[in-house]
C-alpha cells in the first residue's frame, strides 16, 4: 500500500469514498494473462463460467484452472464489476483485489498485480493449506499461504449448520494442497 497520506493517515472521508475504481480494471488483463501462461505450463483444465458478483450479487465472469491431479488446488478468477478480482482457491479460501478500494487504503494495480502473483504461485506450488478447529463451541476454518514475502493466513468463523459439511471434505479436520502438475 502507498502512503501518500503521511504520518497523519488519511482523512476520515477517505474511508467511505472511491475515487477511481477503474484504476484497478487491469487486474482483469493481468488476471487472463496469467492464466493463459498457466494454462501453457501446467496440466490444467480451462473452464469459463459465471458466478455471483460478491460486490453486486449479479453474474460475474469467471475463469477456472483445474488441475489434473485432485490432490492439488483448483484456482478461480471472478471478474468483479468493481472493477476487481476475487481469487478462489482450497476448499473455500477467497482473496478479494483489492481488499477494499476506498482512497484510504490506496492500494495500487503494480501492488496488487504482485499479490495476485504471489497468491498464484503459493497455489501452483502446493503450498497452501486449511484447517477446522474448534474453540469452545465455536469452529473456525483457517487458511494459510507460504508466499516469497512469507505469505499470510486467516480464519473466519464456520455456522454451525456448515461444520459438517467441510468436515466431510477435509478428513482429519486440515487440508494441505500438493503442487500443480506440470504439463508434459
Amino acid at each position: 500500500m502507498s502512503d501518500k497520506w503521511g504520518p497523519g493517515g488519511p482523512p476520515e472521508e477517505a474511508y467511505s469514498r472511491v475515487t477511481d475504481a477503474e484504476r484497478f480494471r487491469g487486474l482483469h488483463a493481468a488476471a487472463r494473462s496469467l492464466a493463459t501462461a498457466l494454462q501453457d505450463a501446467y496440466d490444467v483444465t480451462r473452464l469459463e463460467g459465471v458466478a455471483p458478483d460478491p460486490t453486486t450479487g449479479d453474474a460475474a465472469p469467471t475463469l477456472t484452472l483445474v488441475p489434473s491431479t485432485p490432490e492439488a488446488s483448483s484456482l478461480a478468477m471472478v471478474f468483479t464489476a468493481f472493477p476487481g478480482l476475487l481469487l478462489r482457491y482450497g476448499l473455500e479460501s477467497d482473496e478479494p483485489l483489492p481488499a477494499c478500494g476506498c482512497d484510504a487504503c490506496d492500494e495500487t494495480l503494480p501492488e496488487l498485480t504482485e499479490k495476485m502473483i504471489l497468491v498464484v504461485r503459493a497455489v501452483v506450488a502446493g503450498t497452501v493449506g486449511e484447517r477446522l478447529r474448534r474453540e469452545g463451541l465455536v469452529w473456525w476454518h483457517e487458511r494459510w499461504l507460504e508466499t516469497a514475502d512469507g505469505g499470510g493466513s486467516g480464519s473466519s468463523r464456520v455456522e454451525r449448520g456448515a461444520v459438517k459439511a467441510l468436515r466431510a471434505r477435509m478428513p482429519g479436520d486440515e487440508k494441505r494442497w500438493a503442487p500443480w502438475p506440470l504439463r508434459g
